[in-house]
């Protein structure tokens, strides 16, 4: 449970904490921005309560060559109103797959080890670990699904979620971590866990801007997901083609265009 509160708050700060570097969008981009209009902002928001309307069994079938038999659906959905955290993702095996999970099994049991030996760099390396392992499974989703209230606030928003926090962020945080922690009477072992989650995921963080599609968009790394900014309109592409990191972002834009179609 403390590590689940500790992961929400980090993701939560790390999403506002870039700002004092992040640079501020000019009137001049602001100009050039794709607004989405009132109509597809409308359509987006009814739409993506069940972000499983967004992709679909079709969508998938269209873009690979794989069955619907073959796809395993995996979602979560607040048919309430959206939510960053919602998600509709479908994952079919690789041929190899039996082979890949044994590997990926053998290396996590190895690394376990060395962990243990050098708890300062638990998370840090746990994360490692889980980005260089090869996936086992094809996949193709949505998630990240946001509404901003206007361009300006989108676009500003966006860059500070797709920047890495600076040293003196990940400060910042740590104080706020440790505010919490007092707050909610968690133990300062506790709190230096949550100290060491940040810096992990820190370490781990890497983007690439992405042309070509919508406002603006970028490639998570450690998230496997194309994020993608239309006007005020904000979603993720999740997708893993088996076929690298170029393949991987060619689908994801081409699935991009296909969701921005669909309101």
């Amino acid at each position: 449970m403390k590590h689940s509160f500790y992961l929400l708050l980090i993701l939560s700060l790390f999403y506002f904490s870039c700002s004092s570097d992040t640079e501020k969008a000019t009137s001049d981009t602001l100009k050039q921005i794709e607004s989405s209009s009132d109509k597809k902002t409308e359509a987006f928001e009814t739409l993506g309560k069940n972000p499983c309307n967004l992709i679909s069994a079709e969508l998938v079938i269209k873009y690979f060559d794989v069955s619907e038999s073959e796809l395993e659906k995996d979602e979560r959905v607040n048919s309430e109103k959206l939510s960053w955290l919602d998600y509709c993702t479908y994952r079919w095996k690789k041929p190899n797959y039996d082979e890949i999970k044994k590997r990926n099994t053998d290396l996590m049991i190895a690394n376990t080890k060395k962990m243990m030996a050098n708890k300062s760099k638990e998370v840090e390396s746990a994360m490692k670990i889980a980005t260089t392992m090869e996936k086992a499974e094809f996949s193709l989703g949505i998630t990240n699904i946001r509404l901003h209230k206007t361009d300006e606030k989108a676009l500003k928003s966006f860059k500070q979620s797709h920047t890495v926090p600076s040293d003196a962020d990940m400060l910042k945080l740590d104080e706020e971590i440790e505010k919490q922690a007092a707050d909610k009477k968690i133990s300062n072992e506790d709190a230096d866990k949550g100290k060491k989650l940040a810096g992990g995921i820190q370490h781990s963080l890497k983007f690439q801007t992405v042309e070509g599609i919508g406002t603006t968009a970028s490639w998570d790394f450690l998230a496997g997901r194309l994020d993608v900014l239309y006007g005020t309109i904000q979603f993720g592409v999740i997708i893993h083609t088996g076929e690298g990191l170029d393949k991987d972002i060619e689908k994801a834009k081409r699935i991009a265009d296909e969701i921005i179609s669909k309101i």
